[in-house]
């Protein structure tokens, strides 16, 4: 996708590739185009920008493990916030852990499939 610019950053809808992220905790960022296609088919994406936050990526990996799918965690150099939620349309950021707020986010968005507009595609 070089050269299109998202309307939000990190994106929330918009060009993607045909395949998808892994769901569940990734060391690297998640290339925009593949973030997308995971929002599409109802994923949410949790993303970070800090350096020496050990403590807070391991509250962040503690939330997302409790999913069994249809939930990403990864880094976000340059991420304005420190912490980015985002699903098909939506995005919350925080300079601060809040799990309640996290819960609340992936609960409201996770599986909600774009090309249904049901959860989890049915």
């Amino acid at each position: 996708m070089s050269g299109f610019r998202y309307t939000s950053d990190p994106p929330t809808s918009g060009p993607h590739f045909p395949g998808a992220a892994r769901w569940g905790v990734h060391d690297e960022p998640i290339a925009k185009a593949l973030q997308v296609h995971n929002l599409e088919d109802g994923g949410v994406v949790v993303q970070y920008n800090c350096t020496e936050c050990d403590d807070l990526v391991s509250r962040l990996r503690d939330v997302v493990r409790r999913y069994p799918d249809k939930v990403a965690l990864a880094p976000y150099p340059g991420l304005k916030a420190r912490i980015a939620l985002t699903a098909w349309s939506y995005i919350d950021t925080l300079d601060q852990f809040d799990e309640q707020r996290i819960v609340r986010f992936l609960d409201a968005h996770r599986g909600v499939d774009h090309h249904t507009g049901n959860r989890f595609g049915i």
